[in-house]
């Protein structure tokens, strides 16, 4: 008689856990793809081994052709050694996060926040890199937007006084040129006298009629009077329209938006533009002192932002002066802009001999919307966000040196 001998094991837990582990693995994956940040898997030679979905809407590319290849091919390459170094560092030397920008397949570009994540410990991916990405594209063009109405406020806050500026030249060029209508006037008869006497002559009038003639009419003219002035009065109509094509120029360099990008800069005539634009803010109250370093190199930077900043400082700067010696006061205050290179940092430093800053004040300078000036006067916001674009948008340092009563120092260090 033949037996069948069956061995029977309760798999209840070992389904159990599949199952688990499946809704796990299902759960995590899902995660991954739906979230709002991108999230990229590369090896040690930086190959990307694992993008999600919205990592390739990032780089405007599918997932086939994004898995497989280098973060070389995407990146740009002024960031490229950056992310490298960072992201291949050891996780003890691993610094915060990083802003970076991306190639897209049209030729624009996205602009993110990467956050690189220790090594997985997994042994079949050692030496994988994870990196999370957060799309900051729509913030940096808020943050566009939001510096351009800034300065387009500062244009409209210095506006009366640029219209001021213009006008002192227009008076006296309209002054002048009316002075040259008259003078034509007086030259066109003289002329015609002179005309005159020819023809006499040229009948046989007597010369000495002739002579008698031309002294009268050159006497009532006043021919030495308009041959001085005349020449004078082209020169300083010459000189107002160079002074209006200069403001209208410097307001226009001022207001545009220009481009994005970090590029090579002069630094110099940025501050010259800026102080013509604010003439009107610091011309009752304040001399102010160029001293421009002309073998200052180009700065790498956003030159309109930079622009923003000297204009905050140079403001602030005033009113530390007149809240010293008031805004009518005989004795006028003073304002020092210079620049130099020191090593590998173009600085510029902006020094007043103003009221100073207390320490109670300087503790809590360039937090957003603190502000000690009257209302219609100061935002608060104009520190707080020359130091968003000094050290977190250019890598550069904001210093403020200031003795209470004396005056105040800002220096600032742009790497060259």
């Amino acid at each position: 008689l033949a037996s069948v001998v069956c061995m029977v094991e309760n798999i209840n837990d070992r389904v159990l856990a599949e199952t688990e582990l499946r809704n796990n693995e299902e759960r995590y994956r899902l995660l991954v793809e739906t979230m709002s940040e991108g999230l990229g898997v590369a090896d040690e030679q930086g190959t990307i081994t694992y993008a999600n979905a919205q990592l390739c809407a990032m780089l405007g590319r599918t997932c086939p052709d994004v898995v497989g290849r280098s973060w070389e091919d995407f990146l740009d390459k002024d960031n490229l050694k950056r992310f490298l170094r960072i992201t291949q560092a050891s996780d003890q030397d691993r610094t915060v996060s990083f802003e970076l920008s991306w190639r897209t397949p049209e030729g624009g570009k996205t602009y993110c926040l990467a956050s690189p994540a220790p090594q997985l410990a997994e042994p079949s991916l050692a030496g994988s890199r994870v990196c999370v990405f957060t799309d900051l594209t729509r913030l940096k063009e808020l943050e566009r937007r939001l510096l351009q109405s800034r300065k387009l406020e500062a244009i409209g806050r210095l506006a009366a006084g640029v219209a001021h500026e213009i006008n002192t030249p227009t008076q006296y060029v309209d002054n002048n040129i009316r002075f040259l209508e008259r003078s034509y006037e007086e030259l066109t008869d003289i002329l015609k006298q002179v005309l005159c006497a020819v023809s006499d002559a040229d009948k046989g009038e007597a010369p000495e009629k002739v002579l008698n003639d031309l002294r009268r009419a050159l006497a009532e003219k006043d021919c030495d009077f308009l041959l001085e002035e005349v020449p004078g009065a082209f020169a300083e109509i010459l000189d107002g329209l160079y002074r209006i094509t200069t403001i209208v120029r410097s307001v226009k360099k001022f207001a545009h938006p220009g481009k994005k990008d970090i590029t090579p800069e002069n630094l110099n005539e940025a501050l010259e533009t800026t102080v013509t634009v604010a003439v009107n803010e610091w011309k009752y109250s304040s001399e102010v002192e160029l001293d421009l370093d002309p073998s200052l190199p180009p700065a790498p930077c956003d030159i309109k932002e930079m622009q923003q900043v000297f204009l905050n400082i140079i403001i602030n700067a005033v009113h530390a002066v007149e809240d010293r010696f008031g805004k009518t006061a005989e004795k006028r205050g003073r304002i020092r802009i210079a620049t130099s290179r020191e090593d590998d940092f173009a600085v510029i430093r902006i020094s007043d001999n103003g009221a100073g800053v207390p320490p109670e004040v300087e503790e809590r300078m360039y937090d957003p919307f603190f502000t000690t000036k009257d209302v219609g006067r100061g935002t608060g916001q104009g520190l707080a966000l020359s130091r968003s674009i000094i050290v977190e948008k250019h890598s550069g340092v904001l210093e403020c040196e200031t003795t209470p009563g004396e005056g105040t120092t800002f220096t600032i260090r742009l790497p060259l």
